[in-house]
């Protein structure tokens, strides 16, 4: 009788040990299962990449932030939630929200690290596992999730904004500064850049698939912005950004530059009368 008296109080506290060491993060992900949000975007640290990001499906007051890992491996990718750091309780709003917020966590899967074809897309968190599809071709990627009741995504296609491209727009003042833009453009042509001819998908970088080259939009009392959306071609995007700020200065600072090249998100800003702010690759 003392010997299994014995062995129920170890077994009592190992029982508690092991709850105790339970992460509670992971309970809860476990429990309420997970939403995904995702996109194909660049960025001047990570390069060119897809952005998931996982949501806790329901709300609680508990906020936690989820710690997954990934791992490529012939055809299969595994994502997992390794642990889950505490952030307290949530932040508290005006509104209908009330004291009760979700959680989450980023993976960023470089694009250089995917090749054209279909992969067997695993998302694991303690003991639950999803097994996906994701299909990967040159203009887009498409996630095909299995009905279940613990891992679920609005998004099931995401078009990644072709490479090479220049996009953004010139802004003025004045009907009488319209040729400085109108001229800026035309050297464009001069270095190689052509007008870009691009799917008619709803690219994110893009405003969806509403950006149009030479488009001019106006706003009172008299200012004007032109879209320019070219391809690089032969050219690169320090010898453009160069040249646009060689122009800018040589003809006073009057335009208003925004510029982005879709390969790494280098970018070209300011203005009027400031200087322009060039960003490339880290």
């Amino acid at each position: 009788m003392k010997r299994i008296s014995c062995f129920l109080q170890i077994l009592i506290i190992s029982v508690c040990v092991s709850c105790k060491d339970k992460d509670p993060g992971l309970q809860f992900a476990g429990n309420t299962g997970l939403d995904l949000y995702w996109h194909h975007t660049a960025g001047r640290d990570k390069g060119r990449y897809l952005l998931l990001s996982f949501m806790s499906a329901k709300a609680q007051r508990d906020k936690f932030e989820f710690k997954f890992e990934y791992r490529i491996k012939g055809r299969e990718i595994l994502i997992q939630l390794r642990e889950t750091v505490s952030k307290g309780k949530c932040q508290i709003y005006p509104g209908p929200w009330g004291d009760e917020c979700t959680s989450r966590g980023d993976v960023f899967i470089p694009e250089s690290e995917l090749t054209q074809g279909t992969y067997r897309f695993i998302l694991q968190v303690d003991d639950r596992k999803v097994m996906s599809t994701l299909i990967v071709d040159p203009e887009k990627y498409t996630l095909q999730i299995p009905s279940n009741e613990f891992f679920n995504s609005k998004i099931t296609t995401v078009y990644p904004t072709p490479e090479n491209l220049i996009f953004g727009s010139i802004g003025y003042t004045g009907t009488e500064n319209a040729k400085l833009a109108t001229a800026l453009i035309a050297d464009f042509e001069k270095l190689g850049l052509t007008v870009a001819k691009v799917p008619d998908y709803p690219y994110r970088d893009l405003g969806g698939g509403s950006f149009k080259h030479l488009e001019t939009k106006f706003w009172e009392p008299d200012h004007y912005m032109v879209s320019v959306l070219l391809q690089l071609n032969s050219s690169d995007v320090r010898t453009v950004f160069e040249m646009v700020r060689k122009y800018y200065e040589s003809t006073g600072k009057k335009l208003q530059i925004g510029l982005f090249c879709s390969n790494n998100m280098e970018q070209l800003t300011g203005g009027p009368d400031s200087q322009l702010d060039a960003f490339y690759k880290l």
